[in-house]
């Protein structure tokens, strides 16, 4: 699971370092979308995201809950592009909910912010 993060995280510094070289300015957005077997939202959700804000070096910012739709947002300083959200500095989102027909989690990570409807 880190080993995954670690070579999204690397992809996406890629990406940016690659637009700084050949001097285009860009935002650049990542998306990254998961499936887990299980209801992860009831157990495992904490974990995984204690080690995807471990792997950003991130620290959260806000938990919200709603309509079945769990979301929490992150701040990095090892990303200098964010939003603000409630007066605090945002730049990583993860949004996970629970599918009963596929008995499966999906979880979206954006950095710095997930883009798509969830």
């Amino acid at each position: 699971h880190d080993k995954d993060m670690n070579q999204v995280v690397a992809f996406y510094e890629k990406v940016k370092q690659v637009y700084r070289e050949i001097e285009v300015e860009a935002t650049v957005n990542l998306e990254v979308e998961l499936e887990k077997s299980g209801n992860l939202i009831e157990e495992g959700a904490n974990e995984m995201i204690e080690d995807i804000f471990a792997t950003l070096q991130a620290k959260e910012v806000d938990r919200i809950m709603t309509n079945g739709i769990y979301t929490v947002y992150g701040y990095t300083k090892q990303e200098e592009d964010y939003l603000v959200l409630k007066g605090e500095k945002v730049n990583v989102s993860i949004a996970m909910y629970y599918d009963e027909t596929t008995q499966k989690t999906y979880i979206k990570l954006g950095l710095p912010m997930i883009n798509s409807s969830y």
